[in-house]
This record gives C-alpha cells, structure tokens and sequence, in this order.
C-alpha cells in the first residue's frame, strides 16, 4: 500500500515538474524583446561612411519571432534611408548559449525606392550584435551594416 502510495506521488510530481518545465521556461522572443543602445557602422566596399550612436528595437511577434527595427540611416546631406523594420525574424536558443536571429531578407518599398538585402545577429548576455548588408534601389554595391550594443 505504502509503495503505491509513493509511486502515485511519484507520477503526480513528475506530471506537475513537467508541465511547469513545458509553460515555465521563457521564450526565445520574450527574452531578446526590448531597446538596445549601441554603436550602429556603415561601410561600403570596406570603406567606412560613419559610425551614429543608435537604438534597436526588438518587438516580440510570437514566441520564435521577433520584428528588427532599425533607425533611419544618414551620411550627412547624401543619400538618407528611413528607419528599416524587418518582421518575422526567426530567434533560437544558441547551443553554446545565447540566441540566434536568423538571416531575414529585406524588402522594403519607400516613396523613392526599394530596400533589399539581409540581416541577422546574435544576443549573448544580454547584448545583441546585427549585421546586415542593404542595397537601397539601383545602387550597385550593398551598404553594410553592423550594430554592437552595450
């Protein structure tokens, strides 16, 4: 009587620690969501066209997905690109630790022209690094793009 008395327990706690180890653990997105303040470069052909101070945000879609926003891109009076928001974005769990965005492709129509290229990245402890290449209209090189938070 004793032994099945312990073995009912022992079913009960094991349902109870695996239904909280399934809806207790946090999401991919739930975790990388938020404002990330950092240092945003722009290169083209490896030649350096400024360095901003910036802000990217991260808003959760679902539980794998998030939805990149990037500020508005400027080198001086030339060419000025609107900030670029990139939806479903894949994010997973690093094996090594930490989570992947994964290679997202953008395609963005403004009033002048279209934005195209990719992005993806990685948030290790809390910091999140971006890289990305865009080709906005008929240019004939990519403008890369890396953003470090700190």
């Amino acid at each position: 009587m004793l032994k099945t008395f312990y073995k009912s327990l022992f079913v009960v706690f094991s349902l109870v620690l695996g239904l909280c180890l399934t809806n207790c653990t946090s999401k991919p997105a739930d975790e990388i969501a938020g404002t990330y303040s950092g240092t945003l470069t722009k290169s083209v052909e490896g030649l350096s066209i400024g360095e901003v101070v910036a802000e990217v945000n991260i808003n959760k879609i679902s539980d794998d997905k998030v939805t990149v926003i990037i500020p508005a891109l400027s080198n001086g009076d030339e060419m000025a690109l609107p900030a670029l928001t990139i939806a479903d974005v894949v994010v997973s769990t690093k094996k090594t630790g930490g989570y992947k965005l994964a290679k997202t492709p953008i395609n963005i129509t403004t009033e002048d022209f279209i934005i195209t290229g990719s992005i993806e990245g990685t948030v290790i402890d809390k910091k999140l690094t971006l890289t990305g290449a865009i080709k906005p209209g008929a240019m004939p090189m990519n403008i890369d793009i890396n953003f470090v938070s700190k």
